[in-house]
């Protein structure tokens, strides 16, 4: 279906969450990410993968796919968002963006027509928080998975017929 998409409609970006889909809490596997960036590299589609939800794996010692961005080496083709929101702190509005030089120049020369000031306070504490970002993601884990697990009993104990999956990551929206 993203194969007719894009080869039919030429759309000038493909959004994507590879991490944790929200509200599914799927992950695309391995294989689907390198399908997807060589369907989007011979579309010449520019693929925006957002990664606010990467950090976010609920299960132990479940194997992360690489990042799609380390499919595409040469940056051409993939620009990867991110944000401290979801696995930080919700009220952290610190996001990034990973893309070649040359994107990177345009998109900030555009900002700064717009932006008023940086969040000088927000960018020290997210600095701080991405020295050793191990305690705080493991807190965040922890809290997210028991939530993500009162839910599901809860749900299996009111509607015994339902079946669904457990998602193996993710979090809420907020």
């Amino acid at each position: 279906m993203l194969t007719a998409t894009l080869r039919q409609s030429a759309p000038r970006l493909h959004y994507l969450i590879a991490d944790h889909h929200n509200p599914t809490g799927l992950t695309l596997p391995a294989a689907d990410r390198e399908a997807v960036v060589g369907l989007a590299r011979a579309t010449r589609t520019p693929l925006v993968v957002d990664e606010t939800m990467a950090e976010l794996a609920l299960e132990p010692g479940a194997g992360r796919p690489p990042p799609v961005a380390a499919l595409d080496p040469a940056g051409d083709t993939v620009l990867t968002i991110g944000s401290m929101s979801k696995a930080f702190w919700a009220g952290l509005r610190i996001g990034w963006l990973r893309a070649s030089p040359t994107l990177v120049r345009r998109l900030a020369l555009a900002r700064a027509t717009v932006d008023l000031a940086s969040p000088i306070v927000e960018q020290l504490v997210a600095a701080e928080l991405l020295r050793d970002p191990a305690p705080v993601l493991k807190a965040q884990r922890a809290g997210l998975r028991a939530r993500r697990d009162a839910l599901a009993a809860a749900v299996r104990a009111a509607l015994p017929a339902w079946r669904f999956a457990v998602p193996a990551g993710g979090r809420r929206s907020g």
